[in-house]
C-alpha cells in the first residue's frame, strides 16, 4: 500500500490528470502490478538460493559436476546450467540430487528469515 501511494505521488504520476471515477482502477492496477514485480525478485532470490544450495550439497559430499553427470541424473551441461541459474531444476530431477548428495529434501527449501 505504501509503495502504491509513493508511485501515484512520484512526478511521473502527479502530472496526468485521473478523474476521480478512474482512480480506484488505477490504484487496483498499480496495486497488481507492484505485487507481481514483488513476487518476480522473491522467486528470482529463492532460484539464486536454490542454485547455490546445489553447489553447496554437491561439494559437500564430494562430487565433481563430472561425477554426477556419469550418474546418469543429468548431463555435465545440465548440472552447470542448474547451478548457474540458466535452467530450472525439476522435482524429480532435484529429489535425484538430493539423494546422491545426501541430503533430505527440506535441505534445498530456501529459509523465509
Amino acid at each position: 500500500m505504501k509503495q502504491i501511494i509513493k508511485l501515484v505521488n512520484t512526478p511521473l504520476l502527479s502530472n496526468i490528470n485521473i478523474p476521480k471515477r478512474h482512480t480506484k482502477i488505477v490504484f487496483v492496477i498499480l496495486h497488481f502490478v507492484i505485487k507481481k514485480q514483488m513476487t518476480k525478485a522473491s522467486y528470482t532470490n529463492d532460484r539464486k538460493v536454490l542454485c547455490s544450495l546445489l553447489v553447496q550439497a554437491r561439494e559437500q559430499a564430494n562430487f565433481t559436476q563430472k561425477q554426477v553427470s556419469e550418474t546418469g541424473i543429468v548431463s555435465q551441461s545440465e548440472i552447470s546450467k542448474i547451478e548457474n541459474g540458466q535452467r530450472k531444476v525439476e522435482f524429480v530431477v532435484l529429489v535425484r540430487l538430493a539423494e546422491l548428495y545426501g541430503k533430505k529434501i527440506s535441505f534445498f527449501i530456501p529459509d523465509k528469515k
